[in-house]
């Protein structure tokens, strides 16, 4: 019974941290473990085994057949907020995924039996029955713990696939594709709505336009003051106009004073752009 009781907290493990989902909020993110360890919680071992053979965890797959992973896209709420979705699953043959999921079926039923059968079943006051139920725990104890050592098996390939997760997370390349939007390979496919520098330049045109347009020379002086940290190096990029048109987010345009002075000017894209010309 002890066996048992250990194979259904490491199964309740096992679907709890296997498939969860993080969520970006006004506070940060947030993760619903929580969420799936309750859920599970008061879950018979029954109910558990059904979860785990009839749902994503373990997949039966076809000789030759391309398993194609399932999209979630058309459930995902049109809120504007990043969702990570992490899924671990194991897919074995057809023949295979049937032989376990009898294997532990069998289990929930001999645990069943040994729950609300067992003095039914065999005479403690009979020396003969007695070892006939000592020879059938043995065996019980032996299924159970096969399962269990494979179950163990599991848990271990998604304890280290946690670990390699957590490394990646908190490294600096990923904080800064994830948070900053900055190429991670060093190079410029930056995602650049994600970018500071973006951010700060659609803050400052927001504050500085006039008649649609803003001074790049005054959007940069603000940026300065209010965001030091981004300037064009940290995106690989000598110069702001060099910037600007990568992200293909702005309008660039000049307007020349009648002291030959060349002024720069963008704004967010238009289909038209009203000056003079864009800086090639």
């Amino acid at each position: 019974m002890l066996m048992l009781q250990y194979y259904e907290r490491g199964l309740k493990a096992l679907l709890a941290y296997s498939n969860f989902e993080v969520v970006q909020t006004d506070n940060g993110f947030r993760h619903n473990l929580d969420d799936n360890k309750e859920s599970v919680r008061n879950k018979t071992l029954g109910q558990l085994v059904k979860q785990y053979t009839g749902g994503k965890m373990l997949l039966p797959k076809a000789e030759g057949e391309e398993k194609v992973p399932e999209s979630d896209a058309e459930d995902e709420p049109d809120d504007g907020k990043i969702r990570m979705r992490f899924n671990s699953s194991v897919e074995v043959s057809s023949e295979e995924y049937e032989r376990i999921k009898a294997q532990l079926s069998e289990m929930v039923e001999m645990r069943n039996g040994l729950v609300h059968h067992f003095i039914e079943r065999f005479d403690l006051y009979n020396e003969a029955s007695l070892t006939s139920a000592a020879d059938y725990l043995d065996d019980c104890y032996t299924q159970v713990s096969a399962q269990h050592e494979a179950l163990k098996v599991r848990l271990i390939a998604l304890d280290k696939s946690r670990k390699i997760l957590a490394e990646l997370f908190n490294s600096t390349e990923y904080k800064d594709w994830f948070f900053r939007g900055l190429d991670p390979s060093g190079g410029r496919e930056h995602m650049w709505e994600q970018t500071p520098v973006v951010k700060a330049l659609f803050e400052a045109e927001q504050k500085l336009a006039a008649e649609g347009w803003t001074k790049l020379n005054d959007a940069i002086n603000y940026i300065r003051k209010h965001y030091p940290e981004d300037f064009p190096k940290r995106y690989r990029y000598k110069h702001w106009d060099q910037l600007i048109k990568a992200t293909n987010l702005f309008d660039l345009g000049e307007r020349k004073w009648p002291d030959n002075q060349t002024i720069v000017f963008y704004r967010t894209h238009q289909q038209e752009i009203a000056l003079t010309e864009s800086i090639e």
